[in-house]
């Protein structure tokens, strides 16, 4: 092909064939695509999830739809992961670790003689 030659066509497209949805990115838009409030709880994600998911599943009576079910998937996955667990509130924050110095080793000889330990 030259550089002259026009790009090919592209393929005629399907009508069952639907275009890939945008991923969801961030909690709005995870709380849009559940069909609830920013500001809903827990309790109420979770049962508006379940109810899409009962609806959307491919093994559910009339079919389903598996890119909407993907879609609503996904949006639970990035909500469930921004919701802490039970008790994790009450968990202080791990301290970084800090490498300690190993003492020098004493006893072998007379008293504050060091002695190596490691030869």
């Amino acid at each position: 092909m030259r550089p002259t030659d026009p790009p090919p066509p592209e393929p005629p497209r399907i009508p069952s064939q639907r275009r890939p949805r945008a991923s969801v990115t961030t909690a709005a838009q995870a709380c849009r695509v559940l069909g609830v409030p920013a500001h809903a709880s827990v309790e109420q994600r979770k049962a508006a999830w379940r109810r899409l998911v009962r609806a959307l599943h491919p093994d559910s009576p009339g079919g389903g739809d598996p890119p909407r079910f993907a879609e609503v998937q996904e949006a639970h996955v990035l909500l469930e992961a921004q919701t802490p667990g039970p008790g994790t509130a009450l968990v202080p924050a791990a301290r970084p670790y800090r490498a300690v110095p190993r003492p020098p080793m004493y006893g072998a000889g007379t008293v504050g003689e060091q002695v190596d330990a490691y030869a």
